[in-house]
């Protein structure tokens, strides 16, 4: 550094432009269950894709218009280093939008709109859950939506692996709109004028909240909460 300045020289790489560059730690498949049962065993990978978010991206049609370090890096501002993603309580805030519509009396339609997710979400590790709470003004859950991949183990072929997905109730990648849109029903009977909402990533997966170290504070993160005035029921739906 030299005076006041806070600058320092760099070299730009074309590739770390690209999005098979954030690839190379967010793309990559599964290794076959043999070479994890196995020490002896060289690693093998399978054809299926255990992280896949190079790959969801691909599938967006927000691919046109961004690239990932458009998103997560930045670029010419004092925030190009700050990377943020999955773990950014602000950035996640302004990934959604929640409304509410009533379907009949006591029938009800929450629907959460993605804002700019060019790829599935959750996305990355694993376990990485996303929690969806619809609460009364006093604090009673009336419901709670757990958004997730799915896996149960694999107890047969080798060559395959290890775990094997059965549901995915995630958000997927961004259809020609650039945003995606789920639905969720719920009824409730009791009178009042509005409902409670809450938004969690959950990092870890259900055993490691029973069994593991790590506090709920950083395990668990809110990231958006409010409240939603019940609509009245309009003439056509009775």
């Amino acid at each position: 550094m030299e005076g006041d300045s806070l600058a320092h020289t760099y070299d730009e790489v074309p590739v770390m432009k690209e999005g098979e560059f954030c690839g190379n730690c967010h793309q990559f498949n599964w290794p076959t269950r043999k070479s994890f049962i196995d020490p002896n065993s060289t690693i093998v990978y399978t054809n299926i894709p255990m992280q896949n978010t190079l790959g969801e991206y691909k599938l967006s049609k927000l691919k046109k218009t961004r690239n990932c370090q458009s998103c997560h890096l930045f670029p010419n501002s004092v925030k190009s280093h700050t990377f943020p993603g999955g773990h950014d309580k602000k950035y996640l805030e302004e990934s959604f939008e929640v409304t509410l519509e009533r379907i009949s009396i006591d029938h009800f339609k929450l629907m959460i709109k993605t804002n700019g997710i060019a790829h599935a979400f959750p996305t990355g590790d694993l376990f990485r859950s996303m929690r969806i709470r619809i609460l009364t003004p006093n604090e009673f859950l009336i419901n709670e939506w757990i958004l997730n991949k799915d896996f149960i183990p694999n107890k047969g072929n080798l060559n395959q692996p290890p775990k094997i997905l059965v549901a995915d109730t995630s958000f997927p990648p961004p259809d020609g709109t650039g945003e995606t849109i789920k639905e969720f029903h719920f009824q409730y009977s009791n009178n009042g004028t509005e409902f409670k909402f809450e938004m969690y990533m959950d990092y870890l997966n259900p055993t490691s909240h029973i069994q593991g170290s790590v506090p709920i504070s950083e395990s668990l993160l809110l990231f958006k909460k409010g409240k939603l005035p019940i609509p009245p029921v309009s003439a056509d739906k009775g």
